[in-house]
């Protein structure tokens, strides 16, 4: 597998990773609209202190991140999604420890953070197996169509030398 910066010809086959509104939602929420496209995604990817990456397997996308640059000396991993025909296999891992791994070449960064929702308990078991650790930190939920969306907000600080 090889981690690269995303390109516009990832896009299409990302749209199709999400079949429901919810599993979009608790990927894309309100920074997207559904149904996603790939124009959305190609218009969003040229925003400022944001890079997005994918990981790809037989020259086919099987994983996206964004990786939000939120202050000097922090960053926020966003929107990680994984091909829903291999999850479960490891492709969330590589993809979280590639990022941890790009991040970690700009010293001045000092945490990483993320938020994942308390119903997605892959992605927690993921995020915890790499080392991120719960911080009380607000928000606690995401509201989508009027419904509370509970959040874990996850930290992890690289040791400074």
């Amino acid at each position: 597998m090889e981690f690269i910066p995303f390109k516009s010809e990832h896009a299409e086959p990302i749209t199709t990773w999400f079949r429901s509104k919810d599993e979009f939602l608790a990927w894309g929420g309100r920074v997207f609209h559904w149904p996603l496209t790939a124009e959305s995604i190609c218009q969003r990817s040229k925003e400022e202190n944001l890079k997005f990456y994918v990981l790809i397997d037989d020259e086919a996308p099987v994983g996206f991140i964004e990786i939000n640059r939120v202050s000097a000396t922090e960053s926020r991993l966003c929107r990680v999604a994984v091909n829903p025909d291999i999850r479960g296999k490891g492709v969330g891992r590589k993809l979280v420890e590639f990022s941890m791994q790009q991040i970690r070449q700009d010293p001045a960064v000092e945490e990483v953070s993320l938020a994942v929702f308390y119903s997605n308990t892959s992605a927690k078991r993921c995020y915890d197996s790499v080392g991120f650790e719960v911080v009380d930190k607000a928000p606690y939920f995401k509201v989508f169509d009027g419904v509370e969306w509970p959040i874990y907000q996850m930290s992890y600080k690289f040791i400074v030398k």
